[in-house]
């Protein structure tokens, strides 16, 4: 039974009447939003729920502190039980009429602000080398994004819909990782502080679901290895076009006879590409190359110095690899040595200590390829291509590995992922040496779909000194199969890399839906590529 009994004289007045009675979780569940926020009261505390008109409901404690009303907020209605809520309301009274505002509680408890908790723990952590400069940088951006309403706030005079709003203002980036981290790096902070109660994240986790916590489409964001959807050729053959262009023929005296124009005197043949050559791309293309053909993270790749690089020997040197404390040494494939040989004697600086350096300086790595791979992308104009990025290219080489049907299993070792359970620490001696078996088929069955390009499309050689030659010393313009009965076919990698080197190729080798100068092969049947 509803209680209208609301002019008791400890109860402060409304400009409108306030409905009064005995809170249950069905009768607040029961109250339905009006045109404007209006309170209702508990008749056993006093405490009082605001109804919102979007329909949220939040208790509140509303009592006068040295003669002015103060509204003080307990919680969301959905998050707070009514038992818990009327505790912390008794608290809040027993505190003003001792001549303490609960609002400024914290601070005179001498609790640090959220900006200066972040601060702090962020310090701790980079002199004790917790974290690496990159993420430390991030966590500084993070802190500098949060608005001064929660930074310049102790965590305990902050309450649910100040942790949603932060939430909301940061999911409308669009970037989930910006959301994320930012829970990562307030949880944390939360946790170091020792503080009682529930933390952000538990209450948004509590509110929204996990779901909160995951990237919900992460894991699909790769080049798909499956034939009929053509990424991973599309994806070359469109990174080839745009830094080498598509090689026409060559534009003689003839050409010009044809046109109805007059020879020049100085006039030299030259070859036509469409689109044009950009020179500016060639480090971007082998960047991205080398990341698919080793599953490098970016950071990784961009940062290799030569000196860590081992010609001789096929092996290259990782340092500050993700998890791990010590180097990490990984033998090359073929295609893997090939690559790096090219950008060895190719480099416009030879003493330049980075693999992958910057256009401009040649002192300095490139930063990224968000711009390089975007614009890639955006030849394909494909619809049904998820977000690619740098690490998109990563998981590539790990859905290929099991899209040719190399077990989950191995997947950590060629990506190499740190050891995660105890048992993988501790008992069981992981494979290492199946890492270039694994690697090999891999990058054999990535060089086929290079080599179907080459094979289906002119191309442009002019990023070499000279074009390659039949055995009649004929320029060629496109890659001739050594035995198409023997399935034998120059590597495309290679041949990119100014190469002459002969590839085997695995069974799965097909042929795009382009244009095709050489009749499909037979598969065995009960294969289906």
């Amino acid at each position: 039974m509803v209680d209208n009994d609301s002019t008791k004289k400890d109860v402060l007045k409304f400009s409108n009447p306030t409905v009064a009675f005995g809170f249950t979780q069905e009768r607040i569940k029961k109250l339905k939003p009006r045109g404007r926020t209006y309170p209702v009261r508990d008749t056993e505390s006093g405490m009082y729920c605001y109804v919102s008109p979007a329909g949220s409901k939040i208790y509140k404690t509303y009592k006068k502190f040295q003669g002015s009303p103060q509204r003080i907020t307990i919680g969301d209605a959905n998050s707070w039980s009514i038992k818990d809520a009327r505790k912390q309301h008794h608290k809040n009274v027993v505190d003003i009429e001792s001549g303490i505002n609960p609002r400024f509680k914290a601070m005179q408890k001498g609790e640090p602000t959220v900006e200066m908790a972040i601060v702090e723990y962020l310090e701790n952590a980079k002199k004790f080398g917790k974290h690496r400069k990159s993420s430390t940088a991030m966590y500084y951006s993070i802190l500098n994004k949060i608005p001064n309403k929660i930074k310049k706030r102790p965590f305990s005079d902050l309450q649910l819909r100040d942790w949603e709003n932060l939430y909301g203002d940061f999911a409308e980036t669009g970037k989930w990782s910006k959301n994320y981290n930012t829970l990562r790096l307030v949880h944390s902070v939360w946790n170091s502080l020792e503080l009682e109660g529930k933390s952000p994240k538990t209450m948004l986790v509590q509110k929204f679901g996990k779901h909160l916590l995951h990237a919900p489409d992460r894991k699909r964001k790769y080049l798909s290895p499956i034939p009929k959807d053509e990424h991973i050729g599309q994806f070359f053959h469109h990174a080839i076009r745009i830094t080498f262009g598509d090689f026409r023929g060559r534009f003689d005296e003839q050409d010009l006879l044809e046109a109805g124009k007059r020879i020049p005197a100085d006039f030299q043949e030259h070859d036509i590409y469409d689109p044009e050559p950009e020179p500016a791309n060639i480090v971007y293309f082998y960047a991205t190359l080398f990341i698919v053909l080793t599953g490098f993270r970016l950071r990784n790749a961009l940062d290799l110095q030569w000196k860590d690089v081992d010609l001789k020997g096929r092996t290259i040197t990782i340092q500050n690899l993700k998890g791990m404390d010590s180097k990490v040494y990984m033998k090359m494939t073929k295609q893997i040595l090939w690559l790096l040989q090219h950008r060895r004697s190719t480099m416009r600086n030879f003493n330049c200590k980075y693999v992958f350096p910057s256009n401009r300086t040649m002192t300095k790595t490139i930063r990224k390829l968000d711009k390089f791979i975007p614009d890639v992308v955006k030849e394909m104009n494909d619809d049904s291509l998820p977000h690619i990025t740098a690490h998109a290219l990563r998981r590539t080489l790990s859905n290929v590995s099991l899209h040719i049907g190399h077990e989950s299993v191995y997947q950590s070792v060629l990506l190499f992922h740190s050891p995660k359970s105890t048992a993988d620490k501790n008992y069981v001696e992981r494979d290492e040496h199946k890492h270039l078996e694994k690697l090999s088929e891999a990058n054999d069955w990535i060089d086929n779909r290079i080599t179907e390009i080459l094979l289906n499309y002119d191309c442009n050689f002019g990023a070499f000194p000279y074009h390659p030659t039949n055995k009649a010393g004929e320029k060629i313009h496109y890659l001739e199969p050594i035995d198409l009965e023997k399935r034998e076919f120059p590597s495309g990698i290679a041949f990119l890399c100014g190469l002459a080197k002969k590839l085997n190729v695995m069974e799965g080798f097909y042929y795009d839906t382009w244009e095709q100068k050489y009749p499909e092969p037979e598969y065995d049947e009960g294969e289906d590529y």
